[in-house]
């Protein structure tokens, strides 16, 4: 409790707000310019889509909350999650443990040993996806 009160009064700065939301500001900017291919892409007004509002008068319509399942039943909305998850997961990889001795293109791995499987080496592999690092929800239809 105490550390949230002295967090909360912290916050209460009118200077520290301001500048907080120029670094903020200053974060997005920079990474937008660091872009990779320099894109827009309009995400907001294809959320906009007949399906999303649909759902989102039926929730108003009952007084009922938007729930994961309700998520999960929007397409587009899936389509930007597994791009953004193709980008930039949540982890880096997996780690597995050989059962038995087995090979992958030339490389011996003995049972036993523990394998790191890095996701970014597949997601952003420009023979499995064509330009794997621009943002194109679209590409999951």
């Amino acid at each position: 409790k105490r550390l949230h009160g002295l967090i909360g009064s912290f916050l209460k700065s009118i200077e520290l707000k301001e500048q907080i939301t120029m670094d903020i500001e200053k974060y997005v900017l920079d990474f937008v310019k660091n872009w990779k291919d320099g894109q827009l892409v309009y995400i907001q007004d294809e959320t906009k889509k007949e399906e999303n509002m649909k759902l989102k008068k039926s929730k108003e319509e009952k007084k009922e909350l938007v729930t994961w399942s309700d998520y999960m039943s929007l397409p587009f909305t899936q389509d930007v999650i597994t791009k953004t998850l193709h980008l930039r997961n949540i982890i880096t990889g997996v780690m597995q443990k050989t059962l038995q001795d087995f090979e992958v293109k030339g490389h011996f791995i003995p049972k036993g040993w523990c394998v790191f499987m890095y996701f970014k080496s597949i997601h952003l592999d420009e023979d499995l996806y064509d330009s794997p690092y621009k943002f194109n929800p679209w590409r999951w239809q």
